[in-house]
């Protein structure tokens, strides 16, 4: 539309020049119209000017939420390996549960006091162990939450360039709205 506009106000411009040029002396009607389309030429360059900086915001938005995706990405990818891990820890914890509870049985079970004593010393190293493993839980869970908090935060980041970016694309086209 604009080029469109442009082409014609060329035209017209070089008619009235052409026109003043033969007749050598401008009437005040060729010079009431070359000022319209003077008028017309400052208004095509002003939106052209605009464009070019809402396309220069356009291009940085864009560039800027592709950045951002792959911040997003890569939080995501430490929310999964630190899902992975706590997974892993409890999954640990619960066999070792288990295998305290078994200890625990065997122990009850035991008439040998050598094997009592053998069974003992197991559960009180298991119970040692099943220790470490709420601790070793309680740092992943930790860690979890804040790798999540990491997440959250690159979201919001994105979010706010891609509502920035929605604004600016209602801005340059709103009869697509």
């Amino acid at each position: 539309m604009t080029t469109r506009r442009l082409t014609i106000v060329m035209l017209l411009w070089m008619a009235c020049g052409c026109t003043a040029v033969s007749v050598g002396q401008v009437s005040e009607s060729e010079s009431q119209t070359l000022r319209a389309i003077l008028e017309e030429l400052r208004q095509i360059h002003s939106e052209l000017r605009m464009q070019q900086a809402q396309n220069q915001t356009m291009q940085i938005l864009l560039f800027e939420m592709q950045t951002q995706q792959t911040v997003v990405n890569r939080a995501t990818q430490r929310v999964d390996d630190a899902r992975s891990r706590l997974s892993q820890v409890q999954e640990a914890e619960r066999q070792g549960a288990t295998e305290v509870s078994r200890s625990e049985d065997l122990l009850r079970a035991a008439q040998d006091d050598a094997e009592k004593k053998r069974l003992t010393a197991d559960v009180e190293r298991l119970k040692a162990g099943l220790g470490s493993f709420r601790s070793m839980e309680q740092e992943r869970v930790t860690t979890l939450q804040q790798e999540q908090a990491q997440l959250r935060k690159a979201q919001d980041a994105f979010d706010t360039i891609e509502d920035e970016l929605g604004q600016l694309v209602k801005a340059v086209h709103p009869a697509d709205q």
